[in-house]
């Protein structure tokens, strides 16, 4: 996978976090994975979650994955603010 999605979904799970006022350790929790792998990952050591883990980074925030790789879009902006 091209890193350029990966840190698409960096910034969409980021995103998450801080909408859905949880934190990085219960979000590595619902994913099955540590919160020292999900932090190496968001901090760009992008080999750390792989296609599987991305999965289910999109299953975990209710979105496809195919969404979870795409840049967010001034669309995605105006949803935080409603």
């Amino acid at each position: 996978m091209d890193d350029r999605y990966k840190e698409y979904a960096i910034a969409r799970i980021s995103n998450y976090i801080e909408d859905h006022d949880t934190d990085r350790e219960r979000f590595a929790y619902a994913i099955g994975r540590s919160e020292a792998t999900l932090k190496a990952f968001m901090n760009g050591d992008l080999d750390k979650l792989g296609s599987p883990a991305l999965h289910g980074c999109a299953r975990v925030m209710g979105i496809t994955y195919r969404k979870l790789i795409i840049p967010l879009s001034e669309e995605d902006y105006q949803g935080a603010s409603a």
